[in-house]
């Protein structure tokens, strides 16, 4: 049973610092990609205690032997109505994928919640930048989603490009053909500098 792993320090201090804990119970799995694993939770109340926002994140509480590790996960396609998210788990050895790679609907997940906070800047900028790794694309998303893609669609007419430049777009059908007309009717990209994809319609 996952309640009766020791947590250790972390979840001595977490507790002191006023986490509140949470028992998530998967409702689905499917693979995203060849190097991510979806999986869908029953949010046990987080979410009627916890207000959704951009970058959300919660502590997930990893079997590791006889013991639980705790690590960050970014939550995904939250519905405060129904209490349900979905978590990305990238392909990487630990315990970590070694769970979720096999995890199955009714399987429970002990989680602590302390220290997400992100409000969008007011007033909305006029340009963001973006760093992180293949563990940061869920975030990423996240924040892209809230942009919303009138702003990649002005940030194509209004880029900088040089002779070698090579673009890569893969967004909503609309988005993608837009980007590419600012590609090559403004920017003067040839047609074999250019890759695009509509992901979706």
């Amino acid at each position: 049973m996952l309640a009766a792993m020791a947590r250790g320090f972390q979840g001595l201090a977490l507790k002191a610092f006023g986490a509140n804990d949470y028992k998530l119970t998967v409702t689905g799995a499917r693979a995203v990609t060849e190097s991510f694993r979806r999986l869908s939770f029953q949010a046990g109340g987080l979410l009627e205690h916890h207000e959704s926002h951009p970058t959300q994140w919660i502590r997930l509480w990893i079997p590791n032997g006889d013991k639980v590790q705790q690590r960050g996960y970014t939550l995904l396609n939250s519905d405060p109505v129904a209490d349900t998210f979905d978590i990305d788990f990238a392909l990487h050895p630990g315990p970590a994928w070694t769970w979720a790679s096999t995890a199955s609907a009714g399987d429970v997940m002990e989680a602590s919640v302390l220290g997400s906070k992100f409000g969008m800047p007011d007033p909305v900028p006029t340009e963001y930048l973006l760093f992180g790794d293949a563990a940061s694309i869920p975030a990423i998303n996240t924040l892209l989603a809230e942009v919303g893609d009138a702003r990649l669609r002005a940030a194509a007419a209004e880029l900088t490009t040089t002779a070698d430049t090579y673009a890569w777009v893969a967004c909503d059908f609309g988005t993608t053909r837009n980007i590419v007309k600012s590609l090559k009717t403004i920017h003067g990209l040839p047609k074999n500098s250019i890759k695009a994809t509509a992901y979706w319609k």
